[in-house]
C-alpha cells in the first residue's frame, strides 16, 4: 500500500485567506494530530481542528476517526484517488448561562431574533429577550391565558411586532400580537380536541395538529379565521399530533404512534386554508417526540427525538416532478440520552450543523452533526427537559432550556 496520499489541505474555515495546499503529499498515518501540525506550519499559529475527508470532487465526505488509511481502508477508496482534506471548527465548551425562574413549566418555545416566546403549564403565555454577548435575559412580560396547560406556540415577524399563536389543553387557538409596549391576545377558534402543536408558515396561514392525529390548515385573512381538513382520513396520523416543522414549502408532522410525515403545501393560498399534499410517511418503532428541520439545495434535513432515548436525523431528498420520492436515509446518534428526548433544535456555524437535545434523563447534549459517534459535550439540568430555543447573535449562541423545575436553564457557546 502506499506510504502516502496526494491531497489538498483546505483551511477555508479556519482562516480569512482561504487557501488549498494543492497536491502535497501527507503520510498515510495520519491522524488529526499530525494534520494540525502540518496546518500550524502553514498558519504560522496553533491549529487544533477536526478534519473531513473527501473524494476530491467533493463526494463521500467523512469524518475523521482515526487514521488517513483507517478511513480509506473502511470506505473502500482507492489510495490512487486525489483528496480533500477540510478543517473542520470544533464545537466548544458551552457555558453555564443565567438560570430564570418561571412561574410555571415552560412547555414549548419559539424564537425570532432575540426574543423568546414561551408557553408555560399553568396556561401562562410570556415573551423575553436573550443577550447573548452579555448573558443576560430581560424580565418576562406575561399573559394569563387559560386555566388550562397551553402545549405549544409559533411566531411570524412582521414589520413592527411578532404575530403569536398558542394552542393548549383548553381547546382554544389564540392569536396574539406582540409589538414593544403591548400584548393584546384573543380568542379566534375552539376546537373538537386539544391543541397539541401549531406552527405557522405566514402571517396569516398555519398549521394546527390535535390529540386525536387531527391536522388542521388555518387562515385568518380578510375573511376572518377559517380553518379545513389539513389532512384527509387515510393520510392523517392515527395518535397525538406532537411536534410541527416547517422549512417552506415543506411541512413536517410527528405523532405519538412512532410516525413522520412530509407534507408540499402551497405557501400563499389565494382563499382559505388548503389541504396539503403527502409526499411520504416515515415510521419508526418509538413515539416522536421533538422535531427539528433544516432545508438544503438538495434535500430537508430533519432532527427527531424519541421516546425510546435515540436522537435520528433523516436525510430527506427533494422529490422529482412525476416519479416516486427518492429513498430516505436515517442515521440514529449514538451514545445519546438515556430518556426520552423531549426537544431538539438544529445550530449552524459558517455552514457547519450542529445539533442540541434535551430529555428527560435531565441532560441536555450537543452534538457534531459529522460525527454519530457521540455526543461533542454533555451538560446536567436540574430536571427532565420540556423545551430548547436558540438565540443567535453573531458567532454567539445561546440555547435557553425549559425543565420541570420551574425555570429556564440557559447556555452559551461563542461559535
Amino acid at each position: 500500500m502506499s506510504a502516502s496520499v496526494i491531497a489538498s489541505l483546505d483551511l477555508s474555515n479556519v482562516t480569512d485567506a482561504p487557501t488549498e495546499m494543492d497536491e502535497i503529499q501527507i503520510p498515510i498515518t495520519a491522524d488529526s494530530a499530525m494534520l494540525n501540525q502540518m496546518a500550524a506550519a502553514y498558519l504560522e499559529e496553533e491549529a487544533v481542528y477536526n478534519w473531513m475527508i473527501a473524494l476530491d470532487d467533493g463526494s463521500h465526505e467523512s469524518f475523521l476517526t482515526g487514521t488517513l488509511d483507517e478511513l480509506i481502508t473502511r470506505k473502500s477508496f482507492s489510495v490512487e484517488r486525489r483528496f480533500l482534506i477540510k478543517a473542520i471548527i470544533s464545537l466548544p465548551e458551552p457555558e453555564d448561562g443565567p438560570q430564570t425562574p418561571t412561574d410555571a413549566w415552560v412547555e414549548a418555545m419559539a424564537v425570532v431574533g432575540s426574543t423568546v416566546h414561551a408557553v408555560l403549564t399553568n396556561g401562562t403565555y410570556s415573551v423575553q429577550t436573550m443577550d447573548v454577548g452579555s448573558q443576560k435575559i430581560s424580565t418576562a412580560r406575561t399573559v394569563k391565558l387559560s386555566d388550562a396547560p397551553l402545549k405549544s406556540v409559533a411566531v411570524f415577524h412582521e414589520k413592527t411586532r411578532d404575530l403569536v399563536m398558542t394552542g393548549g389543553l383548553d381547546r382554544q387557538l389564540r392569536q396574539i400580537a406582540v409589538a414593544k409596549q403591548t400584548i393584546s391576545p384573543s380568542s379566534i377558534a375552539t376546537l373538537d380536541q386539544s391543541v397539541t402543536a401549531v406552527e405557522l408558515i405566514t402571517s396569516s396561514f398555519g398549521v394546527v395538529g390535535c390529540s386525536d392525529g387531527t391536522l388542521l390548515s388555518f387562515s385568518n385573512g380578510s375573511a376572518g379565521f377559517e380553518y379545513a381538513p389539513f389532512a384527509d382520513d387515510t393520510t392523517r396520523h392515527s395518535q397525538a399530533i406532537t411536534a410541527i416543522a416547517v422549512a417552506t414549502p415543506w411541512v413536517c408532522t410527528a405523532s405519538m404512534d412512532g410516525s413522520i410525515k412530509q407534507w408540499y403545501v402551497d405557501p400563499s393560498p389565494s382563499a382559505g386554508p388548503v389541504p396539503a399534499t403527502l409526499i411520504r410517511t416515515m415510521r419508526s418503532s418509538s413515539a416522536v417526540l421533538s422535531l427539528a428541520v433544516r432545508q438544503s439545495v438538495d434535500n430537508l434535513l430533519l432532527l427527531s427525538g424519541q421516546s425510546d432515548c435515540s436522537t435520528r436525523v433523516w436525510q430527506l431528498p427533494h422529490p422529482v416532478s412525476g416519479g416516486d420520492p427518492p429513498a430516505v436515509t436515517v442515521t440514529r446518534m449514538a451514545g445519546g440520552h438515556t430518556g426520552p428526548v423531549s426537544a431538539c433544535r438544529f445550530v449552524s456555524s459558517q455552514g457547519q450543523p450542529f445539533l442540541v437535545t434535551g430529555g428527560f434523563d435531565c441532560s441536555v447534549l450537543f452534538w457534531d452533526l459529522r460525527s454519530h459517534d457521540a455526543p461533542v459535550h454533555r451538560r446536567s439540568v436540574p430536571a427532565r427537559v420540556l423545551s430548547l430555543a436558540v438565540v443567535k447573535e453573531g458567532n454567539a449562541v445561546g440555547v435557553m432550556v425549559g425543565t420541570a423545575l420551574d425555570s429556564l436553564q440557559s447556555f452559551v457557546l461563542d461559535l
